[in-house]
């Protein structure tokens, strides 16, 4: 619910885990992406100056080529993670120059949803609960994105559109972009909405192009 994603996005703050894990998390947040695109992605892929990331169909579920709209909080996200990646190709890398795991990062947020027994180290797993959520899974944020989309008045073609469950074509592919732009862009006033009380929220239907 909401309350559960304001708890989750600024328990990311005190969560033990690495910086650049917890900006991919948010990226599925804000993108309704799957985990694995996600921590798996590459610069190459991103188009910053465009504003959109294209994750090829050899990294889909689908095996479709699928563009994602980059919000404003979408690529201050990205540029955190420039900042930290060292370099890299990849834009959540691990220490060993591959992208983070899958399991990597379930392991990391049950360790940071499970309180300490009396007595035992600060330091030694589990860290303690930073959400005060429950157990969650990165999947779990990407349902949230689509639920939270729902509510916020998008039909579900839309919202399949954006997360790439839809049956889109080539034949039109443009109708697509515009229509992941403006739901997007109503996402993120949703969600800004959400987080920060002075935001004033903007509804599905109003427009986006400005």
């Amino acid at each position: 619910n909401k309350d559960e994603v304001k708890k989750f996005w600024h328990g990311l703050k005190n969560a033990k885990m690495p910086e650049g894990m917890k900006l991919s998390l948010k990226l599925i947040l804000l993108t309704g992406q799957r985990n694995g695109e996600v921590i798996g992605s590459k610069w190459e892929e991103f188009d910053l100056r465009e504003k959109w990331w294209t994750i090829p169909p050899t990294r889909t579920k689908n095996k479709k080529k699928h563009r994602v709209y980059l919000t404003k909080m979408t690529l201050d996200v990205l540029q955190e993670a420039k900042k930290i990646g060292a370099g890299s190709d990849w834009v959540f890398p691990s220490s060993k120059e591959k992208p983070i795991s899958s399991r990597e990062v379930s392991r990391a947020i049950k360790n940071n949803c499970e309180n300490k027994s009396k007595g035992q180290s600060k330091q030694k797993q589990p860290y303690g609960d930073a959400f005060n959520i429950g157990l969650f899974t990165p999947n779990d944020l990407r349902r949230t994105t689509a639920n939270l989309m729902a509510k916020a008045g998008m039909d579900a073609s839309r919202i399949a559109n954006v997360l790439n469950q839809s049956t889109a074509t080539l034949e039109n592919v443009n109708v697509n972009d515009s229509q992941k732009r403006q739901s997007l862009i109503v996402w993120e006033r949703q969600l800004q909405t959400l987080l920060f009380s002075w935001v004033k929220p903007r509804s599905a239907s109003a427009s986006t192009n400005k």
